[in-house]
């Protein structure tokens, strides 16, 4: 939750979305935070993991 909000308050800056393409220096492909991510609504994609930003 804490992080949607942040993204919401972000938004204006972000054009819709939120990326994250590494965690602690790996890509975020092969980490665990991938599936904490994903558990939080980021999407994977070609490069990293997105958050799609409605206006919810």
């Amino acid at each position: 939750m804490a992080l949607k909000n942040l993204a919401r308050f972000w938004q204006p800056w972000l054009r819709g979305r939120l990326r994250v393409l590494t965690w602690d220096g790996q890509p975020i492909h092969h980490t665990l935070a991938a599936t904490w991510l994903a558990s939080l609504g980021f999407v994977p994609d070609y490069e990293g993991m997105t958050l799609y930003l409605g206006s919810d």
